[in-house]
């Protein structure tokens, strides 16, 4: 009898948790937050599982609220993880912008979002805080 490979399911949104301390065991499509100790923790949006920890520092990522949810800047590129998945969280939801290619995860600055990346976020009705070029 042969097995049937478990097939990871992409996030389409996240849910918002306020909380002092990250929990040890995290749910699929929660966003952690921590105030206190400015951090925000989720599990990989492509269905991985692997912990994605996003500092929540004016060098590091920015989290803001309003009535349809939150938001994460910049991009969650995890170019470390096996998956190397990309995306935006905008509003409370995942926006995918593709893998990260083994070239632009050697790159040792951010690279800027694309202008297919903007124009993707755009008819989601969201906008970028960067020029595009």
């Amino acid at each position: 009898m042969r097995q049937q490979k478990n097939m990871a399911t992409k996030q389409a949104k996240i849910v918002p948790q306020y909380v002092e301390f990250i929990p040890e065991s995290l749910s699929d499509g929660t966003l952690y937050i921590s105030r206190t100790y400015k951090t925000a923790v989720h599990k990989c949006c492509c269905g991985c599982g692997e912990e994605v920890v996003t500092p929540l520092m004016s060098t590091e990522w920015t989290l803001s609220t309003n009535k349809d949810g939150v938001s994460l800047y910049p991009s969650i590129g995890n170019w470390s993880m096996p998956c190397r998945s990309h995306y935006w969280i905008r509003n409370s939801k995942v926006i995918w912008a593709g893998a990260m290619s083994k070239k632009v995860t050697l790159c040792p600055i951010q690279m800027p979002a694309t202008k297919a990346m903007s124009e993707t976020l755009s008819r989601e009705g969201i906008a970028l805080n960067e020029n595009i070029k």
